[in-house]
């Protein structure tokens, strides 16, 4: 779908076109009649995208590609990253938003009634601030659900958990990489043509998206970080408890052996000792029980029980 506003804060010629999903015939439009090139629409329309920043010197085109947040589960909060692309062609702002993210779709038509856009570098930029902040509600779910399973693993650690802990380290790798990427984008514009025309105000913009994506990009390592930590410590824990039980069962099991080796070696059809004697079954369980209690007392000693 095709959406045009006029930019009428920038200049009376400038329009902006939002694209969600475009069909094929709108995509065709997009080259016949708006003038893009097809190498551009292949970065612009291509779901897999990575963050870059590409000028087109024969067109005078700009392109941002910038990574957002995208939940692909809501039950179990998976995130993946998706790419949501700018670009500028005078007269003409063109963002693709190829996944329809509502939240995009929401924060970018904002700009239309923000006072602070008065060029298309303005609006680039405070476009750009606003995708960073989509990284933080995402955070603050995966921090609140963080917190939420670590109580519970403290109680009571089940499988469910473990996998909900892995979902959000799963998250927080695509997230790590996508702001990664984007503060490094940020960092690359001042050198870039489009960084080269930004006067004082632009420059303004673009100091306060490259605070806000190095924030972000700090958030998102931190939860990393502790997320990693927490999934080490009940790992560490689940070893040591498997340990335990297993060094539990392998001396229960030599000590249990013993009843089983005296009696068949009193079992066995040859001439033994005490064979007549009638209370010689008496002597047999005593002789088991000795060797019982001076296996666990060795065990004790070695600290092994």
């Amino acid at each position: 779908m095709l959406q045009i506003h006029h930019l009428s804060q920038i200049s009376d010629q400038a329009v902006w076109v939002e694209a969600q999903t475009p069909t094929d015939d709108e995509v065709k439009e997009l080259k016949s009649f708006y003038g893009l090139s097809q190498e551009i629409l292949g970065y612009a329309l291509d779901k897999n995208e990575r963050t870059n920043y590409d000028y087109d010197f024969f067109n005078k085109s700009e392109l941002f590609v910038y990574h957002v947040p995208y939940q692909v589960d809501s039950t179990h909060l998976r995130y993946v990253t998706r790419p949501i692309s700018l670009i500028y062609q005078s007269p003409y702002l063109f963002t693709f938003n190829m996944q329809d993210i509502p939240l995009v779709n929401r924060d970018l038509e904002t700009l239309l009634k923000n006072s602070m856009v008065k060029s298309y570098q303005s609006f680039i930029l405070l476009a750009l601030l606003k995708l960073s902040d989509e990284f933080l509600p995402a955070i603050e779910q995966i921090n609140a659900t963080r917190n939420r399973l670590d109580r519970t693993l403290n109680q009571r650690p089940t499988n469910d958990n473990f996998q909900s802990l892995s979902h959000l380290e799963q998250s927080l790798a695509y997230f790590t990489s996508a702001t990664a990427n984007n503060e490094t984008l940020l960092k690359a514009v001042p050198k870039s043509h489009f960084g080269k025309d930004l006067d004082q105000q632009g420059q303004e913009h673009l100091d306060d998206v490259l605070v806000e994506a190095g924030q972000v990009a700090q958030m998102t390592a931190t939860e990393m970080d502790v997320i990693d930590r927490i999934s080490s410590t009940f790992n560490n824990v689940l070893n040591n408890n498997l340990n335990g039980t297993m060094k539990f069962m392998t001396v229960w099991s030599l000590v249990l052996a013993i009843p089983t080796i005296v009696t068949g070696f009193f079992g066995m059809n040859v001439k033994l000792p005490f064979e007549n004697f009638n209370l010689a079954w008496i002597l047999v369980c005593a002789l088991s029980v000795f060797f019982i209690v001076w296996m666990i007392w060795v065990f004790r000693r070695r600290n092994m029980m």
